[in-house]
């Protein structure tokens, strides 16, 4: 509640402040298929109060092939195409209350 006085000058009072924080809801798809049919062409991590998403790539060596801040993966390298197989993932999320959230696993890439 916000009370502000009709008198120039005085400052508004402030009474019973209320914040309320919304843990990020993190979903990652733990496959997909990038051959241009326009289904699950694309590695996109989604969910609600998310502010920014950072994605590391790699192979099953460990070797970053992919790094991006954004929410996405279309399953190349340098332009080129990966291997169908199994990718290490590191993802992450920062929620609009500047949380950090970290998540790692695996992505299989399914191609023809």
């Amino acid at each position: 509640v916000t009370a502000q006085s009709v008198d120039i000058g005085l400052i508004p009072s402030v009474s019973n402040t209320l914040r309320i924080e919304r843990a990020a809801i993190i979903a990652i798809p733990n496959s997909f298929t990038p051959n241009s049919d326009n289904l699950n062409d694309i590695f996109i991590v989604s969910g609600k109060f998310i502010e920014s998403v950072e994605i590391s790539i790699l192979n099953r060596w460990g070797t970053i092939i992919y790094q991006v801040n954004g929410r996405s993966w279309d399953g190349t390298t340098n332009g080129n195409k990966v291997p169908g197989g199994n990718y290490i993932y590191q993802i992450i999320v920062k929620d609009f209350a500047g949380n950090q959230y970290i998540r790692n696993g695996t992505v299989l890439i399914l191609s023809d």
